[in-house]
Formats: structure tokens, sequence, C-alpha cells
């Protein structure tokens, strides 16, 4: 989305995106209304004469790995940059460059000189990857040197056709492990971190867009490894909350959602 996006409005967009899921899985009680809470709680679900303090929440895999917000966010500046330049870049428009960082090299402190020698080096048209092969017969066993770009920094870079759009795009990305047992220990400390008196429901979302209008598509595997548990019957809290009587947790702009409850007193049928 074009960012920036304001907390409202994220809490909004992740709240309806929540409730749509809710009532698309067939268990949400209706009708529900919503309204602004005092912050603690974030807002209130309101059905019929009850009310449920609900507390908004988000789980990420920065939260596990974060040594993976750095690099995102270079790709994100290395972005605006070749953007705010479109006629010393015109050669990548409709073009993605990806900017795979190296295992064995970290990050520089500041990143200034590294953006800098990046936009130079992107100012020269090198065409982009398959450019110069001919696939008709399919892969080649080379694809020649078109839209290579090298190593520069902890970074290889390479131009590639774009997705069909004029946009210059940026795609900074380094491999990411993730455990379940960090997954669920990254739950529970947020579980406890909002367990409060006055919050009656919790939603935890992941893969939640930021300020800046991005999702993190490695945000998917947190969800997948809890809904899992869940699906086995393991519990995923570490410790079941005092005050909070149902949590729900939801994959967001999609309609996989999970829920959890210590008593009937929720907004869905349990």
């Amino acid at each position: 989305m074009l960012g920036p996006i304001s907390k409202e409005r994220r809490e909004d967009l992740q709240l309806w995106a929540a409730l749509e899921a809710l009532g698309a899985s067939g268990v949400a009680r209706h009708p529900l209304g919503v309204r602004i809470g005092e912050d603690p709680p974030d807002r209130y679900l309101i059905h019929r004469e009850r009310i449920w303090g609900t507390e908004l929440t988000e789980l990420t895999v920065q939260d596990v790995r974060r040594n993976l917000w750095p690099i995102r966010r270079f790709g994100r500046n290395l972005q605006e940059r070749l953007r705010a330049r479109p006629f010393d870049f015109t050669h990548l428009n409709g073009r993605l460059v990806t900017l795979a960082k190296l295992d064995d090299s970290p990050m520089p402190k500041d990143d200034n000189l590294l953006l800098a020698d990046l936009e130079a080096a992107l100012a020269v048209d090198h065409g982009f990857c398959g450019q110069d092969s001919d696939l008709s017969q399919g892969l080649p066993q080379q694809l020649g040197t078109s839209g290579i770009y090298g190593d520069h920094g902890p970074f290889n870079v390479i131009v590639n056709p774009g997705a069909g759009n004029t946009d210059i795009v940026v795609s900074a990305f380094g491999q990411v492990q993730v455990r379940q047992s960090e997954a669920i220990a990254a739950l529970g400390a947020r579980v406890a971190a909002k367990d409060k008196p006055g919050n009656d429901i919790l939603l935890v979302t992941c893969a939640l867009i930021d300020e800046k209008g991005y999702t993190c598509p490695a945000d998917q595997i947190i969800f997948q490894f809890l809904r899992d548990i869940s699906a086995s019957g393991v519990s995923i809290f570490p410790e079941t909350p005092k005050h909070i009587k149902g949590i729900l947790i939801h994959l967001w702009n999609s309609p996989f959602i999970s829920h959890w409850e210590n008593w009937n007193d929720v907004p869905w049928i349990v």
C-alpha cells in the first residue's frame, strides 16, 4: 500500500480483516459492532448487551529474527532513492532489482555509503537477466551477463524482468530460519504483555502491513507454525492467560484464522 499508514488506519485494517475472516469461518456471533477503546483496550467488540475489551497486537518473524529488519529497510531506502531520480534510471523502469544478502557479510552500521555505491552501479545499464538468451528451446546452460551487477558490500545484485508495471521495484532478502519453539515463545511473551484487566479478547495478527505499506512474506511462517501446533491439540501458550478470555490468531489479508478460548463468553461460537 502507499505509505505512510497511521497507527489508527493499521489497527482498522487489522481488526476488520480479522472480523471478515472470522465471519467467513461461520463461527462469529452476529451482529458484531466495534467501538474505539481507551488504549488499552484498543477497541471494544459489541454483541447486543455484551461488550468485550479487545487488544490488538502483531507477531512477525522479526520477533525471532531481528537481523532481517535492516536488510528489508535497506531495500526500501534504495527503492525510494532510485524512484526519486527517475530520469537517471529509466532503464530500470518495470524491472525488479534483487539484493541477495551474502551470509558471511554483515550489514554496515551506516549504510549511506553503500546506498551511494549501489546508485552509481545501477546507473549503468547492464540490461536485465535473460535479456540476451534464447528461451524458445528451454533454459540454456549459460544465461549470459545481462542484469548481473555482482557483489556490492553484503549484497549480490541482479536486475530481473518486472511483473508488468512500470515502477522500479527493489527486493532485499536474506535466509531466515525459524523454529516452532521460537514462534511459541514469541507468542507467549506477547500474550503475557497484553494479559491485563480490561483486555478480554486479544487479536494477534501475522503478516500485517507495516507503517510504510509493506508486508513480510516470511511472517507467514510464524502463522503456519502456530496454526499447525494448535491443530495438533498441543497448547501454544506456555501459561494460560488470567484476564484474556479468547485469542484470535489471523494471517492478515487472508481467510485463515485460528481461535482459542478458556470459556464460552467470547465474540464467537465455541
